[in-house]
């Protein structure tokens, strides 16, 4: 199989933004997507998705997150996520925004070792409830229908 090793790869930062409204209601989803891992979408080295799922008490109709939870969970996508990538050997390809939740999600190359990485890396959001879910995705079927 051939090995993926995060630091030594080149992906272009560039992910696109999906806003999506619910019929009759007025909750609202974000989505972002990370575009610059198309070329390595499939790797084989990378078959699991892991959904890290921070649960927020909404603030607002909208589902949002007030602004001290929405500052924090941000904080932790902007400086945590990048060393649990590179401490696990993983790759953020998504977040959703949506109704009480913020998913991250990631493919890894070592299921147990992204665990070891993420509680090492989650000080900045464990006044919230989260959770951690592992599904086999080897042709990022997930990924491509994200919109």
């Amino acid at each position: 199989m051939p090995s993926f090793d995060i630091e030594n790869i080149k992906i272009e930062d560039s992910w696109s933004s999906k806003e999506i409204a619910f019929e009759d209601s007025e909750l609202i989803a974000f989505f972002r997507k990370n575009l610059g891992v198309a070329d390595i979408a499939g790797h084989p080295a990378l078959q699991y998705l892991a959904y890290l799922t921070i649960s927020y008490v909404p603030f607002d109709p909208q589902g949002f997150p007030s602004k001290e939870d929405y500052k924090l969970i941000s904080d932790f996508e902007e400086i945590d996520v990048p060393n649990i990538e590179t401490g696990s050997n993983s790759i953020h390809v998504a977040s959703v925004l949506k109704n009480g939740i913020k998913d991250l999600l990631f493919y890894v190359t070592d299921p147990d070792a992204f665990i070891q990485v993420v509680n090492r890396n989650n000080s900045r959001i464990q006044s919230f409830d989260l959770g951690l879910e592992m599904v086999s995705d080897p042709n990022w079927e997930i990924y491509a229908d994200l919109p």
